[in-house]
């Protein structure tokens, strides 16, 4: 079958390919409620335990008002460390279960029916989640190697980039190597973004061979698969900054907790469709250049099977 011609969008479009695909994600909210839900539950086991301690600490003295649980979690450390809710084991379950909806959240960005329906979805993402293992493995790998090889970048420096006795060389060599340091990661995220939806959508196994088909995509449409990044992680910044500066806003007005709390699940919620929509957006400009979502076949396959009345 022969290849289909690239169907990839100019400046533009590639810049709002990013928005249109999280709009996408928010309509299907059956699919982004489970997702909202599990992080929210799981984030219940966190703060309940720390709005207890902050309860009993803090919003009985005379000074509190009654706010004291709005402060920070280092404050809670701080007053009650028995009470530090453990950030790495939520953290480690948090990655387990977004490994797991990666699978499902790739159809959602090609039109197959997989990712319409909240059953075809725990499907995918069940089938698919050793190959979003699989992927994050390469990943972790690959940012070991980017940090080593930036550790030894180190050892090439003149010696006052990399010796005391001038403070504005030092302060530019560990700002150089922060910056190249998270250019990396997040090339190497969105990269394995990337290789799932390959993955997934030619129904392979090797996950190395999907990064390297991933990095020749880059390579050929670099523009395009960076705009459309862009455009993606632009939505969750101005989300992000908004829903800060409402929070702001309404502890200098001392408003009560519902609209701190409201505006802070709206943002939780956009950022969950912004992290759905990173891999979704990824099988989208596959089946953009390749031309092959799952549903060509099957839709096809009875149409040559039915042969013309003679």
């Amino acid at each position: 079958m022969s290849q289909q011609r690239s169907r990839l969008p100019g400046f533009f479009g590639s810049l709002v390919l990013g928005p249109t695909t999280i709009g996408r994600i928010f309509r299907r909210p059956s699919i982004l409620a489970l997702v909202y839900g599990a992080f929210f539950f799981l984030s219940l086991f966190q703060v309940f335990p720390a709005w207890q301690v902050l309860h009993a600490n803090l919003d009985v003295t005379p000074l509190s008002g009654g706010r004291g649980g709005r402060l920070l979690l280092e404050e809670l450390v701080r007053i009650h460390p028995d009470a530090d809710p453990s950030i790495v084991f939520t953290g480690i379950i948090s990655l387990v279960l977004m490994m797991f909806f990666a699978g499902g959240a790739v159809m959602m960005g090609t039109e197959d029916p997989a990712g319409r329906k909240i059953s075809s979805f725990l499907c995918s993402a069940g089938t698919n989640f050793f190959r979003s293992f699989r992927t994050f493995l390469v990943f972790l790998v690959l940012l070991i190697f980017w940090t080593f090889l930036l550790g030894r970048v180190v050892t090439w420096l003149p010696p006052a980039f990399s010796r005391g006795g001038n403070e504005t060389a030092l302060f530019r060599r560990e700002l150089g190597l922060s910056v190249f340091w998270f250019l990396g990661f997040f090339l190497l995220l969105y990269l394995r973004r990337l290789a799932l939806a390959r993955i997934v959508l030619t129904d392979k196994r090797s996950a190395i061979l999907a990064y390297f088909s991933s990095i020749w995509f880059l390579l050929r449409h670099p523009l395009v698969l960076l705009l459309s990044c862009f455009g993606l992680c632009l939505v969750g910044t101005i989300v992000l900054l908004g829903g800060a500066f409402l929070v702001q806003r309404f502890e200098a007005a001392e408003a009560s907790a519902l609209p701190i709390f409201v505006t802070g699940q709206m943002v939780f919620l956009t950022l969950q469709a912004s992290l759905l929509g990173s891999f979704a957006l990824a099988a989208r400009l596959w089946e953009l250049d390749r031309g092959f979502p799952p549903q060509e076949e099957t839709s096809s396959s009875p149409q040559s099977s039915v042969s013309p009345h003679s």
